[in-house]
């Protein structure tokens, strides 16, 4: 049996055995825990309710009868039950309903961790963990229909199983019952963007941010959205809003040059770009977007440089070898050029265009005999 089973029950005993002495053996109590020590709860039940019967207002019957009805899996019956319980036993209310809320919970979490497991499991093994999911939720729903995250959660299920509207009815109604729920929001805001439904995303987003403004987290996740969107005005004011909160991340400074990028803003861009550089020198993203935001600037020193560190965290990225060959040639650094050219013929040696590349800089540094040998190779590759 469950720990918290056991600790209800073992309180009704001692409240029993106090009554016991003060006026004598409680039939009704003595009579259903006989049962359940037989592991006859459906007995226990009948003794109990005839009790209730006789006595409406005594929250010990309740409470042994909610139990009982937890026990035997009689959810929809030991929600009331309880509450009854919570109601008439008001010395013991707090740990009643203690007590619920534990019986909830396990309900709840099995349904969750089945829903996890319907997302990474092989497709032919997604019907019994969704079949679960149902089971655990409904029973949830049955035990404690006030509760917004049992209908959060069907929102989530119907959101993996491609049922968009399901979703958005049963998310608006977890809302409703608890607006001002700061994680419920969250949890939901999660889902719909996961199932591509953005302005559903932005919305609950908004009223998470509202609730919780110290969360860099929901401006990030708002930022991003928005520049899905290409709402990069909303994007800047909102990534804005994520970096003052945490200086150090990466992401929302990344962002947030994106933004400034796609606005045509390129001094904040090199700035926001620049302090996500700091923050992982190692990632070569940043110092990509940097060499972009410096290349539309027209400061092409400054954007070589740049893309001369992206090459050197990974040799193979063809797209930044291209600007490294083309801004140093631009700047008549020719050797750079070259070796840039080079290395593109030998990542791609299908490609005319980077052997003609190759040819033209060659013949800026004379070296008309190799010029001539690369610009016969473009040639040939053409006629492919």
């Amino acid at each position: 049996m469950r720990k918290q089973w056991f600790s209800l029950v073992a309180m009704i005993v001692a409240v029993a055995g106090m009554s016991f002495m003060l006026m004598g053996c409680d039939a009704v109590l003595s009579g259903a825990l006989v049962h359940m020590q037989q592991n006859d709860y459906e007995g226990a039940i009948k003794v109990l309710n005839d009790g209730i019967a006789q006595s409406p207002g005594n929250g010990q019957y309740h409470a042994l009868l909610a139990q009982c009805y937890v026990t035997t899996r009689q959810f929809k019956e030991a929600g009331p039950a309880y509450e009854m319980a919570i109601k008439n036993w008001p010395d013991k209310k707090d740990s009643l309903a203690k007590a619920r809320d534990h019986e909830w919970a396990l309900l709840i979490n099995s349904a969750q961790k089945n829903l996890k497991q319907m997302a990474v499991v092989a497709p032919e093994s997604v019907k019994a963990y969704s079949d679960n999911v149902v089971k655990y939720l409904n029973q949830a729903v049955d035990f404690a229909p006030d509760k917004a995250d049992n209908y959060a959660l069907y929102g989530s299920y119907h959101s993996l199983s491609g049922k968009p509207e399901e979703a958005k009815k049963m998310f608006e109604k977890a809302v409703k019952m608890d607006p001002n729920n700061i994680k419920l929001n969250l949890t939901i805001a999660r889902n719909v963007a996961q199932t591509g439904n953005l302005d559903e995303a932005i919305k609950y987003y908004q009223k998470y941010n509202d609730l919780k403004k110290d969360d860099f987290e929901g401006y990030l996740e708002l930022g991003k959205i928005y520049m899905q969107k290409k709402m990069y005005s909303e994007a800047i004011e909102t990534l804005n809003k994520a970096t003052a909160l945490k200086k150090d991340d990466f992401l929302s400074f990344y962002f947030l040059g994106s933004a400034y990028l796609q606005t045509g803003k390129y001094q904040e861009a090199i700035q926001a770009f620049t302090a996500s550089s700091v923050i992982d020198p190692k990632n070569k993203n940043a110092w990509y977007n940097l060499g972009q935001a410096h290349y539309s600037a027209k400061d092409y020193q400054k954007s070589a440089e740049n893309f001369d560190k992206v090459v050197l965290l990974d040799d193979k990225d063809l797209e930044a070898w291209v600007f490294v060959g083309y801004l140093h040639e631009k700047l008549k650094d020719y050797q750079k050029a070259m070796a840039a050219y080079k290395k593109l013929v030998e990542l791609k040696p299908e490609s005319a265009e980077y052997w003609g590349s190759l040819s033209q800089v060659y013949g800026k540094m004379g070296m008309k005999a190799e010029a001539a040998d690369a610009a016969k190779k473009a040639k040939e590759l053409e006629k492919r």
